[in-house]
């Protein structure tokens, strides 16, 4: 019985997330959406809310479920969120992959050290996936932009990426 259960919530993520996508990008293109700045970047940000939404949407509204069980997966989300400019700005910045691949494996290695050296507070509010993590990362991608908009070069943000 509990595993269909999760199946049903399973499914009904897959097929909620999969349909939302698309009306979102076909909505994007019927209305005139061209994939360069700014559009491309507000549709983007809006795509990654999708998942967030859905999940909400099932266990609030269809599941009547308790949303404090699934904070994890929210700030889980913010996380990738906050993540996601630092890891293209080096990818484009260095015009290689294997530089956010570096990044990326350094993050996975290291993400555990706080929690594990820290005493006081949880999961959620130590460390890099915390809240005071989300916010040491806001003021990272703050500082980028305004290293990128007003003293780099190579400007990478405002760029069209065809």
């Amino acid at each position: 019985m509990q595993s269909d259960i999760f199946f049903n919530k399973a499914f009904l993520f897959i097929i909620l997330t999969f349909f939302l996508s698309w009306i979102l990008i076909i909505m994007y293109f019927i209305f005139g959406g061209q994939w360069v700045m700014p559009g491309s970047l507000i549709i983007s940000t809006a795509y990654m809310f999708i998942p967030l939404t859905v999940t909400i949407l099932l266990q609030k509204v269809i599941y009547k479920e308790d949303i404090k069980k699934s904070i994890g997966v929210l700030m889980m989300i913010m996380f990738t969120l906050l993540l996601s400019p630092i890891f293209s700005y080096v990818r484009l910045k260095a015009k290689s992959v294997l530089a956010a691949a570096i990044i990326h494996g350094s993050l996975n290695a290291s993400i555990g050290l706080p929690l594990m050296v820290l005493k006081g507070g949880n999961d959620l509010t130590t460390g890099i996936t915390g809240l005071s993590g989300f916010a040491a990362l806001l003021m990272i991608n703050l500082v980028l932009f305004i290293y990128d908009y007003y003293f780099s070069n190579e400007k990478i943000m405002s760029k069209n990426i065809h």
